[in-house]
Order: structure tokens, then sequence, then C-alpha cells
């Protein structure tokens, strides 16, 4: 047997690879049922989110030899893309499913929420830069929770305020920066 492997094929660089942040929330499943239709579909292979984290060697060595990355990220806490961030991956395309107007909490899993998410990362690997503006997908999608319209008010309020804060406003404020606004007075989380 001939155990010199110097005129093995090299293996398959992966042209695309996809992370999603598969959060615990519906937001997350839906964001990791769209990277699994990806990969079945051959448009990318998924990889492990969590290895690239814990800086799991051979799982960093599939980002670094991929041509492209997409990351998938199910709301605006962006854990997905913090994570390739802070293993030092800046350059990568980004889907945002809450700007397609999944909202966690409230967007239980359907194939149309997976196939809308398909399309618009398809869109976004051949290159189409238009968004899709945030919609209501269909009649499961519920109303903001009371939390959220009070965490828009209390945003509001920050930001028209004026003078010193205290050590109370610091601590909001930090929670208050991961939520985007959508439209006028809505966040989301």
């Amino acid at each position: 047997m001939n155990s010199d492997h110097s005129n093995s094929p090299a293996p398959n660089k992966p042209s695309t690879v996809v992370y999603a942040c598969s959060g615990c929330s519906d937001a997350g499943e839906i964001a990791d049922r769209i990277a699994r239709q990806l990969t079945r579909e051959g448009v990318a292979q998924m990889s492990c989110l969590a290895g690239i984290g814990g800086r799991v060697k051979s799982l960093l060595l599939t980002a670094e030899k991929a041509e492209r990355i997409l990351v998938v990220d199910g709301c605006p806490l962006n854990c997905a893309r913090r994570t390739l961030e802070l293993a030092g991956f800046k350059k990568f395309d980004h889907l945002e499913l809450h700007k397609l107007g999944i909202r966690k909490g409230s967007a239980p899993v359907t194939g149309e929420r997976i196939a809308t998410g398909v399309s618009s990362a398809k869109k976004i690997l051949a290159g189409e830069t238009t968004p899709l503006p945030p919609q209501k997908l269909d009649s499961l999608q519920t109303s903001p929770e009371p939390a959220d319209i009070k965490m828009a008010a209390l945003s509001l309020d920050l930001t028209l305020s004026v003078g010193r804060p205290s050590a109370n406003d610091q601590v909001v404020v930090d929670q208050l920066e991961d939520f985007t606004m959508v439209g006028e007075l809505a966040l989301t989380k």
C-alpha cells in the first residue's frame, strides 16, 4: 500500500461557506434552516459557527480557505457576524433576517419565511444589492410585544434627554446598543 499522499488530489476548497446564528429563538431557527437549505441546494456549504467562536483550528481553516463567506443572522444582535469579526474575519456577506420583517419572538418557522431567506441569500451571493424592505410575511406575524414598545419609548427619552447621565442611564444605553430602529417608533431585538 502506498502511504505517499503527495499525488492525492487537494481537498476541495469550499467556494462559499455559510454560517447561521442558529440562536434559540424562532428567528435563529429560521437562520439555521436557511443555511441548511442553501447547503442542500449546493449554493453554499454550512459550517459550524460555534467552532469559530471556540477557535477550533479545523473550522477556522474552513473559513480561511473559503472564497466567500455568507453570514445569516436571525435578529439585530448579529451574533454570527460578531463571532466572525472577533475571530478576525472581516470580509463576508451578511443577511439580516430582521430586515426582511422576521421578528425574533414573533416569527414562527414557516416554509415561506425560509424560502424568503434563501431567495435573499441567493440575491446577495449573485451581487444583487437591493435589500428587500421589511414586510409582514403572513398572518402568523404578531404585533410588537409591550416590552418592545417600552424600549422604543425609553430610547426616545434617552435620545432627547440632555444633561449628565447617571450610572443607571449608562446601563440602559449599553442594553439599547444592540437594538435597531425599525420605522419610526418600534425597536426590534
